[in-house]
């Protein structure tokens, strides 16, 4: 395996655009993941996260520890439902939500709400979260 060590990388179509390498680590995707939101709880695919609580019906935690990010200092954005390709819950055309509860540093606190079908919330089959931060953690 090679490897490029450069300081700045500039774009070769647009005049006086220029990043640095510290740039793009200061603000990749910090933590990245997907899970199963029904029965036992499980990572489909992750990054930087390690691990998963059930907190109760379409409440989840999910927790890291490569690093610490300032709990105010962090954006979380996801998605969560039934199906992969239509998203609905069969009940009508909506979809679940996900909204944020408590951000922390070492944690993050993800639910979901099922949109006006009144046949209440249930567990979502696929969550997606992921955390952006130009916190160097």
């Amino acid at each position: 395996m090679s490897t490029i060590r450069v300081d700045n990388i500039t774009d070769n179509y647009i005049d006086n655009t220029t990043i640095s390498t510290a740039d793009l680590h200061d603000t990749r995707c910090k933590v990245w993941c997907s899970f199963n939101g029904r029965g036992t709880i499980a990572f489909q695919s992750a990054h930087n996260a390690n691990s998963l609580t059930d907190i109760g019906t379409a409440c989840y935690k999910i927790h890291w520890t490569a690093f610490d990010l300032t709990a105010d200092a962090y954006c979380t954005v996801g998605a969560m439902g039934n199906s992969r390709t239509i998203w609905a819950d069969g009940y009508d055309d909506e979809d679940e939500v996900l909204m944020v509860g408590k951000q922390n540093s070492e944690d993050v606190t993800v639910y979901g709400g099922d949109l006006d079908d009144g046949n209440g919330n249930k567990d979502p089959e696929f969550v997606y979260v992921a955390i952006w931060s130009n916190d160097p953690g």
